[in-house]
């Protein structure tokens, strides 16, 4: 059976992909900050790893404790930054914070290329979540159909490209 990794596995989007991938049969693996989150992942039969993606000695030392080969990372860990900023403020180490977390992908494409290995960023569109909002038009569920649907029918031209749920490809 395929595994998958997911980061940011314990809520919105993330916990959705793992129900979807845990339905269909695969091995999933989430990554979570707190109790609450892995036993919400736990009821879905995944296993879990404790892990905050900013911290980067974390994060090596808790990835490197996988055993089992991985065949798809999904890194759906990611920060919206602070909200309610006042005009004309502006918060340098939040920024800098959002873009390690965030934007971590693109550059990791163009180095995991020569091994085969297709990486790309996908939108989920503004999807009804903690972080989406309740006023988004789309749920977490047709998000993850539609991101589901990009990753099936990924090629290895098509690493370091950005799509949107749907299949459209965005400019960088």
């Amino acid at each position: 059976m395929p595994t998958i990794l997911i980061t940011g596995a314990g809520r919105g989007l993330g916990l959705e992909l793992a129900r979807q991938y845990s339905a269909d049969g695969w091995r999933v693996i989430g990554t979570v900050r707190d109790a609450a989150a892995a036993a919400r992942l736990e009821k879905l039969g995944a296993g879990t790893l404790q892990l905050d993606v900013s911290d980067a000695q974390h994060s090596k030392k808790t990835l490197s404790a996988l055993k089992d080969p991985v065949d798809v990372l999904f890194c759906n860990a990611g920060t919206i930054g602070k909200r309610g900023a006042a005009l004309g403020s502006f918060d340098y180490a939040d920024w800098e914070d959002l873009l390690r977390v965030n934007l971590l992908a693109k550059g990791l494409a163009a180095s995991l290329a020569p091994r085969g290995i297709i990486l790309v960023a996908v939108s989920p569109g503004w999807v009804r979540t903690d972080m989406g909002g309740a006023g988004a038009p789309l749920s977490p569920e047709d998000s993850v159909r539609g991101l589901r649907k990009v990753l099936g029918g990924l090629r290895p031209q098509d690493s370091g490209r950005f799509f949107s749920h749907d299949g459209s490809a965005i400019p960088w």
